[in-house]
């Protein structure tokens, strides 16, 4: 797994090749991405700094910090925070099979309910 990152120095888009929105809540968008240097694919949560917390943010940031290796918890790989940007962005392990909501109603979590699992 490679080390946590805490960058303020550079744009998340020197690092990673920035692709299509994968979802959106209600303090930011989920965009997948490209690590430039090793082909990685990720996930980049950017978060608006206007529309949340400081707090909450740097709150999310260390818990997912400190569960990094947890075979149940999204890795984080890189927070990208410059003070002259309007966003933070969360780099994260891109996660297949499409929105949390839809696997519970109608994927292998739902299916596994029915079954009595």
């Amino acid at each position: 797994m490679p080390p946590f990152e805490r960058v303020s120095d550079r744009r998340v888009e020197e690092d990673y090749v920035i692709g299509k929105a994968l979802g959106r809540g209600q303090f930011g968008l989920v965009l997948a991405a490209t690590h430039k240097a090793s082909g990685r694919p990720v996930a980049v949560k950017r978060v608006d700094k206007k529309r949340s917390k400081p707090a909450y943010i740097a709150s999310e940031v260390d818990i997912m910090a400190r569960l990094r290796g947890h075979p149940h918890i999204v890795t984080i790989f890189a927070v990208y925070d410059g003070a002259d940007s309007a966003f933070v962005h969360l780099v994260v392990e891109l996660c297949s099979g499409g929105e949390m909501f839809e696997v519970r109603q109608g994927g292998a979590v739902a299916r596994a309910a029915r079954a009595g699992w």
